[in-house]
């Protein structure tokens, strides 16, 4: 299970502040060892050097003198005695030029240290000394201090920080937990938003108090919603269309089955079954353009772009329009002089060059020419259908590409009128396939000429 964003920034925060914390003790130990050393190296060459001042000579015959306890700082200036007590003790040793021992004042350090003038870092029994050591004519003094009481007293420092950083931990923790449920607040707000949205009410979510960064997925849920309200609409309006024309060819049938039922003599009724059957067959034709309509809706997955011959469209549409083309004397070619590729559907690329051809053979005279062609025009991809019948006026043909809609052309030249679903259907076609649809007249002066021109994002190489 994902964890909320709340959980995953508090987390996130929380170890960050964890890791900050880690490395800010170490920082704290280094830099408090590091001050350490500057303070204790001064403290130990002041006591070598008072020691060297205020130690007599050493006689070539004097002997080794009674061990004393730990001096601390300041000692050198009284004498005192002080026990090991703690972990910043001095130790000094006074010892003769030829190495015998002469003063130490911590019985552990029965021998002096390697002389070595000024400060170093001597190992002794497998502990680490910081020592000072002053040369002089007639003895030795050394003042040192074990390299553990230094870096004890730097983790005492660093371990005083812990608490300190615990409790800032937990305020901070509790400080985002309240930052983060004012600051998501708007998140909420939105999901109540959307909650509210139905079908019946796709209102944009208002953008203007929302934060910056919510802004985009406020934009993508309108965006969403306002492409949900638009293919509702278009839903509602096809079912209401769709109601709308079948009710005439139903009545139609209806009354072609009384004439039928009410037939008194053969002749009679072979000419009302003859009209029943060009009903059914007018009623299909509508059903199956609804349907094509339906499936060209944006809402609706289509099939996967392939590569696809206009060629072989053109001639296979061309095959299956020529006994209805033929019943009509009607001459419908198929002109391919090459292969033409683009990027679509074939079965929606045969269906927009079927309307189309459908269309031209319908509305054509008799005897006439109807060309289907696959082409390219500017360059780019094309399918042309040209025909002779009467044309589109060109105060139509923005209107020619809605639903239902007949020209006024076509109902003078007194032709049996289609479903106006045709034209709707190439144009949903062209526009999923990124092409333009142009109406012209025929460059014969008589007809129309129906150019589908593919863009660039069709063509395939």
């Amino acid at each position: 299970m994902i964890a909320s964003i709340r959980q995953r920034l508090l987390t996130g925060v929380l170890w960050t502040l964890g890791a900050g914390s880690l490395i800010l003790l170490g920082a704290t130990y280094l830099l408090t060892l590091n001050e350490m050393h500057e303070v204790f190296d001064l403290h130990l060459r002041q006591v070598a050097e008072a020691v060297a001042v205020n130690h007599p000579a050493i006689a070539d015959n004097q002997p080794q003198a009674p061990l004393y306890g730990t001096f601390k700082p300041g000692d050198e200036e009284t004498g005192d005695e002080r026990d090991a007590d703690d972990g910043f003790e001095f130790v000094t040793i006074v010892s003769a030029p030829d190495g015998r021992l002469i003063f130490s004042s911590d019985p552990q350090v029965s021998r002096p240290f390697p002389a070595r003038a000024g400060a170093s870092v001597v190992s002794l029994r497998g502990t680490d000394w910081h020592v000072y050591t002053v040369v002089g004519k007639d003895k030795i003094v050394q003042a040192a201090q074990p390299a553990s009481a230094r870096q004890d007293l730097a983790s005492d420092a660093a371990v005083q920080l812990i608490g300190l950083l615990l409790a800032l931990t937990c305020v901070i923790a509790v400080l985002l937990i309240l930052v983060l449920r004012r600051e998501l607040a708007p998140l909420d707000s939105v999901a109540v938003d959307v909650a509210l949205r139905s079908a019946a009410s796709l209102e944009p979510i208002d953008t203007r108090p929302m934060p910056r960064e919510l802004q985009p997925l406020t934009a993508a849920i309108n965006d969403l919603m306002q492409r949900l309200d638009a293919a509702l609409r278009s839903q509602r309006l096809f079912v209401a269309d769709a109601a709308h024309e079948l009710r005439t060819p139903v009545a139609a049938l209806r009354l072609q089955l009384q004439l039928l039922e009410r037939a008194t003599d053969a002749p009679a009724r072979a000419q009302a079954a003859a009209e029943l059957r060009g009903g059914i067959d007018r009623s299909q034709r509508l059903i199956e353009q609804l349907l094509a309509l339906s499936r060209t809706e944006p809402d609706v997955l289509s099939a996967p772009m392939d590569e696809v011959d206009l060629s072989e469209v053109v001639r296979s549409v061309v095959e299956q329009r020529s006994a209805e083309a033929h019943r009509r004397r009607i001459d419908l070619g198929a002109v391919t002089p090459h292969a033409v590729a683009v990027r679509g559907d074939r079965q929606q690329l045969e269906t927009l060059l079927g309307n189309l051809v459908d269309n031209a053979v319908a509305y054509a005279p008799d005897t006439s020419t109807v060309d289907a062609v696959a082409t390219r025009v500017g360059g780019q991809p094309a399918l042309l259908v040209t025909d002779a019948g009467p044309g589109i006026y060109e105060r139509e043909r923005a209107r020619v590409f809605d639903r239902f809609y007949r020209g006024e052309s076509l109902r003078d030249d007194h032709k049996p009128p289609g479903s106006g679903l045709g034209l709707a259907i190439v144009k949903a076609i062209a526009d999923r396939h990124g092409a333009r649809v142009v109406l012209a007249t025929a460059p014969t002066g008589r007809g129309l000429e129906v150019q589908v021109i593919f863009g660039a994002r069709s063509a395939a190489p």
